[in-house]
């Protein structure tokens, strides 16, 4: 028989002091990325339900959205503070933060499964690998609520809460028309 109890005990991951707003798993089942209304994005290894490396500190407001790349090597993250920030790490450690300030509030990011490119709900595109921005997609004034990018990374389907769900090329920073987009 199933024991609640025991479950909830072996499989806590503790360590923010608020509420997780944002959670995101690694692709290759190792890692998993939470981000807070402490501030603060954590690193978990799933095996050992223990963080890994230092608290990513550097957002002074809640985070609203965390993603995490296939490898677990990058972490992107979105706050109330109006920046989004890219995390590198390499094995338990960070190795580079960049941070970019936005106009207007954040409140999704989502990740390539490769790690390659980047995006916010404002639509702006980042090559994660040269820490720049790339572009900016033409999306409606209420942003991106949430966006997939295809397999290998050259695609992305947005979905925005004006109800429309749109096919991107981020080779050409150019929105796919088609039957249904």
């Amino acid at each position: 028989m199933f024991n609640a109890v025991r479950f909830e005990e072996e499989h806590r991951f503790e360590g923010h002091t608020s509420s997780v707003m944002s959670l995101s798993w690694a692709r290759n089942g190792k890692r998993v990325v939470s981000g807070s209304q402490d501030n603060t994005v954590r690193l978990w290894d799933v095996e050992t339900k223990r963080q890994i490396g230092e608290t990513l500190n550097g957002h002074s407001d809640a985070i609203t959205s965390v993603a995490i790349s296939g490898d677990g090597k990058i972490v992107i993250s979105a706050s109330l503070d109006h920046t989004v920030r890219l995390w590198l790490i390499n094995g338990d450690r960070l190795i580079q933060t960049y941070s970019r300030k936005c106009r207007m509030g954040v409140r999704s990011v989502s990740i390539s499964e490769n790690g390659r490119h980047a995006v916010s709900s404002r639509g702006t595109v980042w090559d994660t690998r040269r820490m720049k921005r790339i572009g900016k997609l033409r999306v409606p004034s209420s942003g991106i609520g949430k966006a997939i990018f295809s397999q290998v990374g050259e695609k992305l389907v947005s979905g925005s809460p004006d109800g429309t769900v749109k096919m991107w090329n981020l080779d050409e920073m150019k929105q796919i028309r088609g039957k249904y987009f």
